[in-house]
């Protein structure tokens, strides 16, 4: 019986840890142009993300008429955070360059047993990389930078 007692508040002390992880993050640039929404859970298990510049959805792709749908979300976990990106491979012709759209989510926490979301400034980055059209690109070069103020939270999926 102690056994099962011990095993059970393992359990609950991991998924109470769990549900502690910031995981739902609202992001916008000052002047309003630049919006993310970035879920690094969700019921499916896979993250989500949204980017949206100038009141277009430019993240995920929307079908433009590309041959796949090709967009991928990836994180770069490092020691000060994770740097988060959607990359945009659903040019036609399929040699164009990629579009890349990240920002950088530093190493933050709930204060305590608090509930309140934690805000925090951070960088926008929007690049590219790769492609022969309409020139070659031989590396990942950065278009655009904004600064961004994000709110994130734990929410329970």
């Amino acid at each position: 019986m102690k056994l099962q007692l011990a095993a059970l508040a393992l359990v609950f002390a991991s998924t109470t840890a769990q549900a502690r992880d910031l995981n739902l993050f609202d992001c916008t640039s000052e002047d309003g142009s630049v919006e993310i929404g970035y879920s690094s859970s969700s019921f499916t298990g896979a993250p989500q993300l949204q980017v949206t510049i100038d009141g277009e959805v430019v993240f995920p792709p929307t079908s433009r008429g590309q041959f796949a749908d090709l967009g991928q979300i990836k994180t770069e976990k490092g020691i000060f955070g994770t740097f988060v990106y959607g990359l945009d491979s659903t040019r036609a012709p399929l040699d164009a360059p990629s579009y890349v759209y990240g920002f950088f989510i530093p190493s933050v926490s709930p204060r305590g047993d608090s509930h309140e979301p934690v805000t925090f400034e951070t960088m926008f980055l929007k690049g590219n990389v790769g492609g022969f059209i309409p020139q070659w690109v031989p590396a990942q070069r950065i278009q655009d930078a904004a600064k961004i103020s994000c709110k994130a939270q734990a929410v329970f999926f």
